[in-house]
């Protein structure tokens, strides 16, 4: 079976970087200026990726506490009911504690980090 040639784009080299405070981890794209997406790791708030933007790096597709959902953080897990606790609508200390965030592999056609 022949498979279509993969894009210039997806053969492009990703890099992470992290923040000197330690609570952001961004993607980046051999290409484009500004990061692709940004895992937020902030000690005492629940982690989100925000902003992601789209392949051309022209947009951006999520929102940070956009006005009609206060509670929303771009991607981020929104569990509600777990044992007994709503962790969807409290995104602040008493419910989240960073435990790490570390660059895992930080170049190549994959990255990877652990938070």
């Amino acid at each position: 079976m022949l498979f279509p040639k993969a894009s210039a784009r997806a053969q492009q080299t990703l890099k992470i970087e992290a923040d000197a405070t330690g609570e952001k981890i961004s993607v980046y794209r051999e290409g484009l200026a500004g990061p692709l997406l940004t895992q937020n790791v902030k000690a005492g708030f629940r982690p989100y990726i925000h902003p992601i933007t789209t392949p051309d790096g022209k947009a951006q597709s999520t929102q940070f506490s956009p006005g009609h959902h206060k509670h929303q953080t771009g991607l981020y897990w929104g569990l509600t009911r777990v044992n007994g606790r709503d962790y969807f609508h409290h995104p602040g200390e008493g419910y989240w504690k960073r435990v790490s965030a570390r660059v895992e592999k930080a170049a190549g056609q994959q990255v990877a980090w652990i938070t």
